[in-house]
């Protein structure tokens, strides 16, 4: 079985070298900059000397080489746009041979910072806090397995104030709601992509915090799928997301930006809903969605944990995994 990643606060576009990298052809030839024009790297040809700052640059090539996928036009320019050359950085590389992410569907590799601020994303090494990668514990692997959902109180309590700042931004320069019109809280707003238009969201992708959970579920080689940023209004019945069964796992992470209670639209998932081919699973799947014809009890009074979160949680939950949230206000964020 093929496996995925969803998420809702992560990017595949990964623009930080957006305005420093270089343009890239069709010929699939990657050129990134340092920032002090000091020199160019390019992957499939040599790599040229003279990175004042980049002391481990050959070990950074051999790492993409030995993990990067086939690269298409639009992953090269992925990796340009997120690799570190591409970032401009007062940069002190802090790659161990082989740390490298693929970033699949497009056949991107992108290579991750052994450094990572959790403050201020891409920028200045000053402040960089050497974190270790999250490990998910067999226990923590056993439990999705089993119903289908984790959860990580203040996970990101530490930069949860940039992330919100950031996602406003983002909704600002769209015009505020959805199709470039004024959230005005009569129905959901959601942008998508959402992360990709931001450079600090899009940053999020090489925690070692948000890369370590998709790690631990699905490999070192997982494939990120895309991103969406929201304003719910009210209620959202029982779903799954996408269609019934899939064929690939796929995991997504929710990170919501305002304190919810089971009253207040906090998301509700019903364990072990995720057993595509159970007898539960199907039984659910077959009724939930007709819960008072079937059971005699309206979508809120289903059986089900509320996974109760403030700024800085966050949630993992397997796609199949029915959700669903219930009294939420006008303009829920996640």
């Amino acid at each position: 079985m093929r496996a995925g990643v969803v998420g809702t606060l992560a990017g595949l576009g990964l623009p930080r070298g957006r305005e420093r990298g270089r343009d890239l052809g069709a010929d699939h030839d990657l050129v990134a900059a340092a920032d002090n024009g000091a020199a160019e790297h390019f992957f499939g040809a040599t790599p040229a000397v003279g990175l004042s700052r980049v002391e481990e640059i050959d070990a950074l090539v051999e790492a993409v080489v030995q993990h990067g996928q086939a690269l298409g036009a639009i992953g090269a320019r992925q990796v340009a746009e997120g690799c570190a050359l591409a970032q401009a950085r007062d940069l002190k590389v802090g790659v161990a041979k082989g740390d490298a992410i693929g970033h699949g569907g497009s056949g991107c590799s992108a290579v991750r910072k052994g450094l990572y601020n959790t403050k201020t994303g891409p920028g200045s090494t000053k402040g960089y806090n050497d974190m270790e990668k999250l490990r998910l514990t067999p226990q923590q692997l056993a439990f999705m397995e089993t119903f289908g959902y984790l959860s990580f109180p203040g996970l990101l309590d530490d930069c949860i104030d940039e992330v919100i700042e950031a996602f406003e931004a983002v909704w600002a320069a769209r015009g505020g709601g959805h199709d470039r019109k004024q959230h005005d809280g009569t129905a959901r707003s959601c942008i998508v992509p959402f992360i990709g238009q931001s450079d600090y969201l899009s940053s999020l992708l090489d925690d070692p915090r948000v890369n370590g959970i998709f790690s631990g579920l699905l490999g070192d080689d997982f494939q990120y799928l895309g991103s969406d940023g929201n304003y719910y209004v009210g209620d959202t019945g029982w779903h799954s997301d996408g269609g019934w069964p899939r064929p690939i796992i796929y995991y997504k992470m929710a990170l919501y930006l305002d304190p919810l209670t089971r009253e207040t639209g906090a998301l509700r998932v019903i364990p072990g809903s995720h057993r595509y081919g159970e007898g539960y699973a199907e039984a659910v799947q077959e009724s939930v969605r007709e819960s008072e014809v079937q059971w005699g009890i309206g979508g809120a009074d289903v059986p089900a944990m509320a996974l109760e979160t403030n700024p800085g949680d966050v949630v993992i939950f397997n796609q199949g995994t029915k959700h669903s949230a219930w009294g939420g206000g006008k303009r829920r964020r996640m």
